[in-house]
């Protein structure tokens, strides 16, 4: 049975935002309802699936993101299922593997064209737990943006809060709606000793860095394709305050956000030169986790996607 997710009752619904609330459910992006479709099989081991049905009718509510490929023509998030091992010992209640399965970052977002404008929506995180006996639970952390046909991406944030004196390392800050070339992208004052790293493809061997640190911009060569989504690496302004930064695109400032809150540089200036070294094993600085990798990754910093939302790493 699906719950009401969040009605988010404003009375001026917000331009952006985010909450995290239960897979199945209902999202209200201001006006406009979404539902997420659960398929459950209520079997001795359950299995479901969560998607939300897609039209490339521009006339219809539910519209692809630019840049992005639906495999099966639905925003496909999340999915579970199990097999029975057997039962317990009191032949009562089965015994079950679970798995999970929970769709690239890229594939669980989509325009909304709603009753009082377009949208941006995006589940950008999935978190999941198993309940007993062997039902699995999804939280989704939902992204909402208002679409501004003036600038040629989508911003997921107003401000970059440097909480507690850390750099908010994963922050998505814009994706890409069309194909644009990158440009200057620095504080309004180019205080020299301020720094605000973006990075996209993070889980690559080639990773896109785009900012500013100690009067040094790293530019995206050539243009950006659409559905690129960039993510703060690092930020820092050692003085504290309120700083306005400017993001310029095809040659002219297209658009502007604030920095606030005191924090000092965690992460390494991006190598921007210099022969590039793999390795196969790393370890996540916060917890101190020893992580073996899929593929081998540059040596150094990286951000990773997974079922918890991204991550830092450092490379071996």
């Amino acid at each position: 049975m699906i719950a009401i997710f969040a009605s988010l009752l404003f009375s001026v619904f917000p331009v952006r935002g985010s909450v995290i609330r239960s897979l199945d459910s209902v999202l209200v992006v201001d006006r406009d309802t979404v539902r997420v479709n659960v398929d459950h099989c209520l079997c001795m081991c359950p299995d479901g699936k969560y998607e939300i049905s897609l039209s490339t009718d521009s006339s219809r509510r539910i519209q692809p993101f630019p840049g992005t490929r639906y495999p099966s023509g639905r925003v496909e998030i999340a999915g579970s299922g199990g097999k029975l091992l057997g039962t317990d010992a009191s032949g009562m209640f089965p015994i079950c593997s679970t798995w999970v399965s929970i769709s690239p970052e890229n594939v669980r977002r989509f325009l909304l064209h709603g009753s009082s404008g377009d949208w941006a929506v995006w589940a950008d995180s999935i978190h999941w737990e198993t309940r007993w006996p062997s039902t699995v639970v999804f939280t989704a952390r939902w992204r909402w943006s208002r679409i501004d046909t003036a600038v040629p991406w989508v911003r997921w944030v107003d401000t970059v809060r440097l909480a507690s004196g850390v750099a908010p390392v994963g922050l998505p800050v814009l994706t890409t709606l069309d194909s644009v070339a990158l440009g200057h992208l620095g504080p309004v004052s180019q205080m020299p000793h301020l720094g605000l790293i973006l990075r996209d493809s993070a889980d690559t061997a080639t990773p896109v860095d785009w900012g500013f640190r100690d009067a040094v911009l790293p530019v995206p060569a050539g243009e950006i394709p659409p559905g690129w989504t960039f993510r703060v690496l690092d930020a820092f302004n050692p003085g504290g305050g309120a700083v306005q930064w400017e993001f310029t695109a095809d040659g002219k400032v297209a658009d502007r956000i604030w920095m606030v809150g005191q924090a000092t540089s965690e992460v390494d200036a991006p190598t921007l030169l210099g022969p590039v070294r793999s390795g196969n094993s790393g370890y996540e600085p916060t917890t101190g986790r020893r992580i073996r990798l899929e593929r081998p990754l540059p040596i150094g910093k990286h951000l990773l996607n997974g079922p918890e939302g991204t991550r830092l790493i450092v490379v071996e």
